[in-house]
């Protein structure tokens, strides 16, 4: 189909006017053209077809590998974080000069002089005082383990959802009964915005289900759920643990008319599971695993 010569103006404007972005003098003139343009015309027609289905186009859903994935790819960037650059660049600046002949040499006595210097010096150390036992952990101990609940902390609040998905897989490396960055997590878990960052969270809440505060605040969390995805994995981790308190709040969600259906199946099986005797169960599944084959992301969630 052939356009007059000012036909390519006028596309662009068709373009700018179906998004209500065309100004006035340029729709008089679009409207002339339209009118004695009939290549224009079916242009326009078949444009404002598209635009109106837009919204009625079917959102994909992801893969079920996605979040998977993303949890790899974010455990390497923090295994890269952690890794000290330095030594890579001495050892290049210093690989040429080792290969010569004359450098290794040097480089040799270099290392038998500082190892006899070191040697010497341990020897007139005096020998460490013994542990008496039952002696509380030393000082730096406690201010490294301090320094680290800190950074935990500060990245929980932080307003970047990658380095609040950091700080949630921090939290693993501290000991059981930090009750203060349990409480962090489970205030994560009720409020963040993102909801990968809570379905992080739960990961990391599920292995300290027999802390009664955790329990507890599991319990309270599954109530402040808008995410489907969220409280799907929720009520799996709720029957894992066989928490008979969630009863009343997973009966409170039920009578709920605007829930989304599947999340409504879930939540009537999880009722009738905890409502049953209890069975003998293995180990408590992360939230991730028990999540995998669950729900398709919402259309408005957001997926970093």
């Amino acid at each position: 189909m052939a356009f007059a010569p000012d036909c390519n103006q006028s596309r662009e404007w068709l373009t700018q006017q179906v998004a209500d972005h065309l100004p006035p003098t340029d729709q008089a003139q679009l409207a002339a053209h339209l009118a004695q343009c009939p290549a224009c015309q079916q242009e326009a027609a078949a444009l404002g077809h598209l635009w109106a289905a837009l919204p009625h186009l079917p959102v994909p859903a992801p893969s079920a590998q996605l979040r998977p994935h993303f949890y790899a790819m974010l455990a390497e960037q923090e295994a890269a974080a952690q890794r000290p650059a330095w030594p890579e660049r001495l050892g290049q600046w210093l690989r040429p000069l080792v290969a010569q002949p004359a450098w290794r040499l040097a480089y040799s006595a270099l290392l038998v002089a500082g190892g006899i210097a070191i040697g010497t010096q341990l020897q007139k150390s005096p020998p460490p005082a013994p542990v008496a036992a039952g002696r509380p952990v030393s000082a730096p101990a406690v201010a490294v383990a301090a320094s680290e609940q800190q950074v935990i902390l500060a990245g929980l609040a932080s307003p970047s959802a990658m380095q609040r998905l950091q700080a949630v897989g921090q939290t693993r490396d501290l000991a059981p009964g930090n009750h203060k960055v349990a409480g962090a997590l489970l205030r994560t878990l009720t409020q963040d915005p993102n909801v990968n960052v809570r379905l992080a969270t739960l990961d990391a809440l599920a292995p300290l289900g027999q802390d009664p505060v955790v329990r507890q605040g599991l319990v309270y969390a599954l109530v402040r759920q808008e995410s489907p995805l969220v409280q799907a994995a929720l009520a799996d981790v709720l029957v894992q643990l066989q928490l008979a308190s969630a009863v009343p709040k997973l009966q409170a969600l039920l009578r709920q008319p605007d829930l989304n259906p599947a999340v409504r199946t879930k939540l009537e099986r999880s009722l009738h599971a905890l409502t049953q005797p209890a069975a003998p169960t293995s180990a408590i599944p992360s939230a991730h695993e028990i999540r995998a084959s669950h729900l398709p992301a919402p259309a408005g969630s957001v997926l970093i």
